[in-house]
């Protein structure tokens, strides 16, 4: 819900998603995790972005 907000409220797709990313990488507790690569997923899917079943698959 907070990475809609974020980018319904910026507009900044590729940046919110970028910052997401970057906090996954950092991440080490898997319930956020999780929420964070669903938060991307949501992203992705509603801007249809086509790296987004690649970057799945590696994770």
């Amino acid at each position: 819900m907070t990475a809609y907000v974020l980018e319904a409220a910026t507009g900044e797709v590729s940046q919110v998603s970028s910052a997401l990313r970057s906090r996954l990488a950092k991440e080490d507790n898997a319930v956020v995790q999780v929420s964070l690569i669903l938060a991307i997923a949501q992203l992705a899917r509603e801007h249809q972005d086509e790296h987004a079943p690649s970057w799945a698959r590696d994770l």
